[in-house]
């Protein structure tokens, strides 16, 4: 029996302990590879969100334009688009300036095509084709 005893405690004290480098290494590329994935995954759910937001606040200057140009009761021209007195026709605190407005543009009062561009990389167009404009501004 204490040759056995003798035997476990040899072969635990030659027994090694934790990991080998190697083995440490292959965990972390396992895992930095993992990560690279999901962030490709997580930024491109971002931008796909950016961009649905931008479509949103589109939609909000094209409608809030139709209201300003019906309130106006002349069609508006040119000339007479008030990019700051569309923005001021939008409710809710949604943080819209004149200069995410890159283009707009109208078929009598109705507003027919807005380019927007807040987040997403490429600027949004909501709307109709703008060559039936009779009005229109871009930058």
């Amino acid at each position: 029996m204490e040759k056995l005893i003798n035997s476990i405690n040899r072969l635990r004290k030659n027994s090694k302990k934790g990991f080998t480098l190697v083995e440490l290494i292959v965990v972390i590329v396992i895992i930095a590879i993992l990560i690279a994935s999901l962030s490709q995954a997580v930024l491109g759910v971002i931008e796909r969100a950016n961009q649905v937001s931008d479509e949103a606040e589109a939609r909000s200057v094209m409608t809030a334009a139709s209201v300003w140009a019906l309130g106006s009761k002349t069609p508006p021209t040119n000339d007479t688009i008030n990019l700051a007195s569309i923005v001021a026709e939008i409710q809710g605190g949604v943080p819209i300036t004149t200069g995410n407005i890159k283009a707009i543009y109208f078929d009598g009062f109705i507003c027919t095509q807005v380019i927007y561009s807040r987040q997403a990389k490429n600027p949004v167009i909501v709307g109709d084709h703008a060559e039936k404009a009779t009005a229109g501004y871009h930058i």
